[in-house]
């Protein structure tokens, strides 16, 4: 879903959903396991077009993957997305409904951490920037989301870490837009 340029010069950097149960074997060049359902992917190639590592993040549940890019300071890679597990590489305080999920991994693949933001209802990234600004939607009034309607409303917050949001604020979208328009103004 996602192709981003790696800082180092002449590699590339994808990554997508993997929903083909994928054994993650130790050769070095593979992290994670496949949990279940869909799961975040992510595979990174040389100059040659030669799989350097891969791997796999997520839950027992469905994992919805929407955007990767590099993390500042040659640190990694950043992927959102979306997710209903509860387990695995997901740490989630409930069960209800499909957060916003946010993993990053270091230049070798390896899960670093991974948070999730939401509520009770469908709460899903689209966007991310290396500078830590989310952009997507929120069905859910409650929860992380202050001071949304539930209509699908855009949802934008920055995270410094794992642990802390800086600051979040929500738009109201007009009758048939979703957080794809939050794309365009980032």
């Amino acid at each position: 879903r996602a192709a981003k340029h790696d800082p180092d010069p002449g590699h590339a950097a994808l990554a997508g959903q993997a929903h083909l149960q994928m054994s993650c074997s130790d050769t070095g060049r593979e992290k994670g396991s496949y949990h279940g359902d869909d799961d975040l992917w992510a595979v990174k190639l040389d100059g040659n077009y030669n799989m350097q590592w891969q791997g796999v993040y997520g839950g027992s549940e469905r994992e919805t993957m929407m955007q990767a890019v590099a993390a500042p300071g040659n640190s990694g890679f950043y992927l959102a997305g979306g997710t209903y597990s509860v387990d695995g590489d997901v740490v989630k305080p409930s069960s209800n409904g499909n957060d916003e999920y946010v993993v990053k991994i270091s230049p070798n693949g390896t899960l670093l951490w991974s948070f999730t933001h939401g509520g009770t209802e469908k709460d899903y990234a689209n966007a991310i920037t290396a500078t830590g600004l989310v952009a997507g939607v929120a069905y859910s009034t409650d929860g992380d989301v202050i001071g949304g309607a539930g209509n699908g409303d855009g949802w934008i917050y920055k995270f410094k870490d794992k642990k802390t949001t800086l600051n979040q604020k929500q738009y109201e979208y007009p009758e048939g837009y979703n957080g794809e328009v939050v794309l365009q103004v980032l």
